[in-house]
């Protein structure tokens, strides 16, 4: 079981390219003319790990590489890989959209909307609590 945090970079697939979050949390600040983070302040303030794009896939090509060559992979009790790089805070991720939106005009203040899961759900994710659970709140 190969475990992942957040994955940030850019994709080279065909299928997402980009970051599921980064886009609607852009497009709700727009549309409200207002930035937003989800959660609380605590919540928000926590950190998490997160891992390139790149670094994930090679991480991926080296354990096929493993299973093809008969080589020992983990597996079992032992079988559990994690993969991380780095740590960040959901806030920072929210301040720094929150700025790079002010600069550009995109909205009226630095300051953030609190949204419930709920909320984010209704504004983010076609009403799906658990697709705005996963998206913006797994801890």
């Amino acid at each position: 079981v190969l475990m992942r945090p957040t994955v940030w970079g850019a994709g080279i697939g065909l299928v997402n390219r980009i970051s599921v979050q980064t886009p609607l949390v852009i497009a709700a600040a727009v549309r409200r003319r207002r930035a937003l983070m989800v959660g609380d302040q605590h919540r928000c303030r926590a950190v998490f790990s997160h891992v390139h794009i790149e670094d994930l896939a090679r991480l991926y090509d080296i354990l096929l590489e493993r299973v093809m060559r008969g080589l020992d992979v983990p597996h079992g009790e032992r079988g559990f890989l994690f993969a991380e790089a780095g740590e960040f805070a959901w806030a920072e991720y929210y301040e720094n959209i929150a700025s790079a939106l002010y600069e550009r005009g995109r909205i009226g203040s630095r300051e953030l909307a609190t949204l419930s899961i709920k909320e984010a759900a209704d504004e983010l994710c076609g009403g799906s609590e658990h697709h705005a659970e996963i998206l913006f709140a797994a801890k």
